[in-house]
């Protein structure tokens, strides 16, 4: 990828597996409020005329307990950008372009 002397493009995404409506399911943990299931983060390299070339991370997570649906606005201002999930946007980011030595540009703003 550094010697195609072109834009290559990281782009992110999550997926949501839902496995809710498996009645049997047991253990797996949360991807929201109430829904079991898993979330799978990954990055993408794209070149900028939109040949895909290949998987450059991808983190699969969950949460043990389902989320606190009443969290406020205020009190997601305040805390750390560790727990925030926002955080795997820059961890994917630093992960995925770990050794290539080129620079990257960062569109996280207000994250």
């Amino acid at each position: 990828m550094v010697q195609a002397a072109e834009t290559i493009l990281l782009v992110q995404d999550t997926t949501n597996l839902n496995y809710s409506p498996h009645k049997k399911t047991q253990g797996i943990g949360y991807v929201s409020d109430k829904t079991l299931g898993v979330n799978i983060h990954t990055c993408l390299a794209v070149t900028a005329s939109g040949l895909v070339l290949g998987v450059l991370d991808q983190i699969p997570y969950n949460w043990e307990e389902a989320q606190d649906e009443n969290r406020t606005h205020e009190s997601r201002k305040v805390r750390p950008l560790e727990e925030k999930e926002s955080y795997r946007r820059v961890k994917t980011l630093s992960e995925s372009t770990a050794g290539m030595g080129v620079r990257t540009e960062s569109r996280l703003n207000g994250f």
